[in-house]
């Protein structure tokens, strides 16, 4: 099973978080996000999983304004988004957001009650980019993955743009696949198959 398949939106569903622990702006954001989301879960579980559209909806207004899909879009075709026109930017942005909202439907629909715990804070006040670690906590396995959050600050407040996976980071996972792509077609075709992907799967 890849990892990332699944994963991702669990990231943002439930938290177990100490009550003596202090919280820093950034952890608010995913804590604040999380409480809301599980609220969310709580009350219309099975409506979530019998209407899709409603999972996208609820993730559009609840864990999107969170996430930096541009910076993320940017990252993940590296030398790539250069060459690219503004019209193909646009188009992957839109493309690839909807990829991964996709893949947070389906850790949504899915969820069966994983935990994550915060481990010690290691970053300074004045730092504009930072990574939160926690770990992964899933029922009936004792042995929890190690999970990361690279956030950074803009307009005073803290974006995600990466998370890192048992060592593998989100970005250079989809950089490498779409590399790939490109090198086999262009940027174009990648653009093409990832649109014709997501109308299957929407559909």
């Amino acid at each position: 099973m890849n990892i990332f398949r699944t994963i991702p939106a669990v990231l943002l569903l439930l938290l177990y978080i100490p009550t003596s622990a202090a919280v820093s702006p950034p952890e608010k954001v995913i804590i604040d996000t999380s409480e809301r989301m599980l609220e969310i879960i709580h009350k219309e579980g099975d409506a979530l999983r019998e209407n899709r559209e409603r999972v996208y909806k609820v993730i559009d207004e609840v864990i999107n304004p969170h996430i930096d899909f541009n910076r993320m879009s940017r990252w993940v075709l590296g030398k790539h988004w250069r060459k690219a026109t503004d019209e193909q930017k646009t188009r992957f942005t839109k493309e690839f957001r909807f990829l991964l909202m996709r893949t947070y439907a389906t850790a949504i629909t899915e969820y069966s009650g994983e935990k994550i715990e915060y481990l010690p804070a290691r970053f300074k006040p004045d730092d504009t980019d930072i990574t939160v670690r926690t770990e992964l906590r899933q029922p009936g396995n004792p042995n929890p993955i190690p999970v990361h959050y690279s956030l950074y600050k803009v307009n005073g407040g803290w974006k995600v743009y990466d998370i890192v996976i048992e060592g593998v980071s989100l970005i250079a996972n989809y950089r490498s696949s779409f590399a790939t792509q490109i090198k086999r077609g262009s940027i174009q075709s990648l653009i093409d198959s990832l649109a014709e992907h997501n109308l299957k799967r929407a559909g």
